[in-house]
């Protein structure tokens, strides 16, 4: 599980111009992945009420999965998103 803190969130990262810190973050563990012999694709969950997470995600190439969100306990609805690494 990955997150980024709150404190964070927006902020510029001065190792790579252009970029948030989020973004950065989720660039390297593209790259690892892509390392990976028989890495295919990244998914990941997020709740559907975290729009600010779903917007980060889709910025970065994910997309949500067509089967919808889903509930796993007692909180809002997780949303799957994946992204193909081609």
């Amino acid at each position: 599980m990955i997150g980024v803190d709150q404190a964070f969130q927006g902020i510029q990262n001065p190792l790579a111009p252009g970029q948030t810190y989020a973004v950065s973050i989720m660039a390297a563990l593209e790259e690892i992945a892509r390392q990976k012999q028989n890495c295919v694709g990244l998914s990941l969950w997020v709740r559907s009420t975290n729009l600010a997470a779903i917007g980060l995600y889709r910025k970065v190439g994910f997309s949500p999965d067509p089967g919808g969100p889903f509930h796993r306990d007692q909180g809002d609805p997780i949303v799957t998103m994946r992204k193909f690494l081609t």
